[in-house]
């Protein structure tokens, strides 16, 4: 027989909040059943939402980092050093003003962002 979570159980192995667990089940992303008034997850559906969970977290991650580089560069287009944004981002040619360049990177990064 599979092994049942209860709702707390499946917040602590996945270390989001009770609540996050109810949220899935409420919108159909996590099958649950219900007795005695309370849900319980079958092992293999606690399964399913460790990769959404996961998958969640990897890509707010990568969209931390993006926006720590787009900063940065932003800093490098308002000081005028447009040499070193061409060598950042392998450009082929040096952007023409600073709104240029915000431009360029604001295009580069959502490149990259949704290449990973």
């Amino acid at each position: 027989m599979t092994r049942l979570f209860t709702t707390f159980e499946v917040a602590k192995l996945l270390g989001i909040h009770h609540q996050t667990v109810l949220d899935h089940i409420k919108r159909g992303s996590l099958k649950a059943i219900m007795m005695d008034g309370k849900y319980f997850i079958r092992a293999d559906d606690v399964e399913k939402l460790r990769e959404v969970v996961e998958k969640s977290v990897s890509e707010r991650l990568k969209e931390l980092a993006a926006r720590r580089n787009i900063s940065q560069l932003y800093k490098l287009c308002a000081e005028g050093r447009f040499e070193e944004i061409v060598r950042l981002l392998n450009l082929t040619e040096k952007p023409s003003s600073p709104s240029n360049c915000f431009s360029i990177v604001n295009k580069v990064m959502k490149q990259k962002i949704n290449k990973t």
